[in-house]
């Protein structure tokens, strides 16, 4: 599968992408939001093992593309959009999806993130049929709720102290638009 944007392809993830997947997850400000890994390089190898075996899936459900410059075809990070399984009074849904992105500190910034979750909603509301994607972030990582503000999600609430990571509670964000919104945004 392969999406593309202005300055982005968006494409499925090939197990030699490894090594680069690595390199975008490099550094102190990467982690400050994740739990740091000792071996990046093959917590990479794992991740991007997972995201091949789900294009195997029928029918697909996980999408977790790898994010490359179109000028240079440098691999600068991931972006996804995943339909879980969703129960709601019994009933399960399939029209709901959240989405997610991660980019190499050397990209942030530049409107590389949003560009890629908007092609994610696209993909999403268009092809997928949702109706209804979310994402959350940790309340502190103000440079992820401002990409999913850009990209026309909003903010749905806040969970206090959801998230034990790096020995604390953190609060979270909650973040969703419908389909309906997405035309009325793109209209």
């Amino acid at each position: 599968m392969q999406l593309e944007t202005e300055r982005l392809i968006l494409r499925d993830f090939v197990i030699d992408d490894a090594g680069a997947l690595a390199a975008c997850r490099q550094g102190e400000d990467f982690w400050r939001y994740y739990e740091p890994e000792e071996d990046i390089a093959a917590y990479a190898r794992g991740h991007v093992e997972m995201f091949v075996a789900w294009q195997s899936e029928s029918p697909r459900r996980l999408f977790q593309l790898a994010v490359v410059l179109k000028d240079s075809r440098r691999l600068i990070g991931s972006c996804g959009i995943r339909q879980r399984p969703q129960v709601s009074y019994g009933v399960s849904s399939p029209s709901e999806a959240d989405i997610g992105y991660e980019l190499g500190p050397e990209h942030w910034g530049q409107g590389y993130a949003t560009e890629a979750a908007n092609a994610m909603l696209e993909f999403g509301f268009g092809e997928l049929k949702l109706h209804r994607v979310w994402s959350i972030c940790l309340a502190e990582n103000e440079a992820s709720w401002r990409v999913m503000e850009r990209a026309g999600l909003r903010r749905e609430g806040l969970l206090q102290g959801n998230v034990w990571l790096r020995d604390r509670w953190w609060d979270t964000l909650v973040y969703a638009i419908t389909a309906d919104e997405w035309r009325v945004r793109n209209a």
